[in-house]
């Protein structure tokens, strides 16, 4: 009998894999095509993606900082976005050298960057308090949920992360939202920089 419970969660899991790997199919296929579109309304937004690897992340380099080995040769400059994977924004170049670049992670203590939350695409400003994690505050009357997207807004819209925690208090008119990068920076070996030419 217990056997017979295992084989049918096992069944389940299974089952719940295929359809995840279906879903991710069809948004990477979605993502593509989004991309090819934008392009040829002419409304990409960068030049092209630079993929480097993470040469020192912290405890090596500054909290909330990692230096990647592409920097001015490659046409690196001051202030490009980079991603991890294909769509997860983490951070902006701050300081180019000839050979590496250090990457100023979105999520540094005191660091700040628009947002959109939901499917209502609700404008906030969302504050790194370190280590991966973001604060926002929003009027409380705002409809958000948990589990709610945060995008970077611009024609390509860049996934940041969902929302985790909802703090909201009678006396006071903002809510606290908390949230935190999918990735942390530990885990980080490739990044692309999105180049401005």
């Amino acid at each position: 009998m217990i056997q017979n419970r295992h084989l049918s969660r096992n069944e389940t899991l299974k089952k719940e894999i295929r359809d995840i790997s279906l879903k991710l199919l069809d948004r990477n296929l979605l993502y593509e095509e989004n991309l090819l579109l934008k392009e040829r309304l002419g409304r990409s937004e960068y030049g092209q993606a630079v993929v480097a690897r993470v040469i020192s992340k912290p405890p090596r380099s500054l909290y909330d900082t990692l230096v990647v080995d592409a920097g001015s040769k490659e046409g690196i400059q001051v202030g490009e976005k980079v991603l991890y994977g294909d769509n997860i924004m983490i951070g902006e170049i701050a300081e180019v050298f000839e050979k590496t670049s250090k990457v100023r992670l979105f999520s540094s203590s005191g660091e700040s960057i628009n947002v959109m939350i939901g499917k209502r695409a609700v404008p906030a400003l969302a504050v790194g308090i370190g280590g991966g994690n973001f604060e926002i505050k929003i009027p409380r009357d705002t409809l958000i949920s948990l589990g709610d997207s945060i995008l970077a807004p611009s024609i390509m819209r860049h996934f940041l992360g969902v929302v985790e925690y909802i703090e909201s208090k009678e006396s006071d008119p903002f809510e606290r939202i908390l949230f935190k990068s999918p990735i942390s920076p530990l885990e980080i070996e490739t990044v692309e920089i999105l180049t401005k030419e």
